[in-house]
């Protein structure tokens, strides 16, 4: 994570633990990948866990306690990004897999390979788009 203004320390400190978080729930999905999202419920809760903790990084560094915060599209609108913007669609599917592929729902019953797969390539765009949000971050999946 690189930062170009001056930011206190301890928001530096508590964006570095989501960003590191980030890190290693990607490590993981590429895992899951690599194994054919054999489990796909669990690698769209963590799809959507990882880009909320890319999200609340940057937020973190602008002073903006978002903790709380599991809606996607509130969090990309907190960043600043338009409400017509198309990306907010993607976190907003996102954010459906945050609480609901957890627990029985309809949307884990709905959730398998396929949906994964198309939810993993969602996350490549989210993750990207989020990164080069101010302030800017290396793509942690590049």
């Amino acid at each position: 994570m690189k930062l170009e203004t001056e930011v206190p320390q301890e928001r530096i400190d508590r964006a570095q633990e989501y960003y590191d978080a980030v890190i290693e729930d990607l490590g993981v999905l590429k895992l899951l990948e690599e194994d054919g999202f054999r489990y796909p419920c669990d690698a769209c809760l963590l799809m959507a866990r990882s880009s909320e903790k890319l999200m609340k990084a940057k937020l973190f560094l602008r002073g903006n306690d978002v903790s709380w915060i599991h809606d996607q599209t509130a969090l990309l609108i907190e960043l600043g990004v338009s409400e017509e913007d198309p990306i907010l669609a993607t976190a907003a599917q996102l954010s459906v897999y945050a609480v609901k592929a957890s627990y029985p729902s309809d949307v884990r019953n709905s959730i398998n390979t396929d949906v994964a797969k198309r939810s993993y390539e969602d996350l490549k765009e989210l993750i990207g788009y989020i990164s080069s949000l101010e302030p800017a971050f290396d793509d942690p999946m590049q």
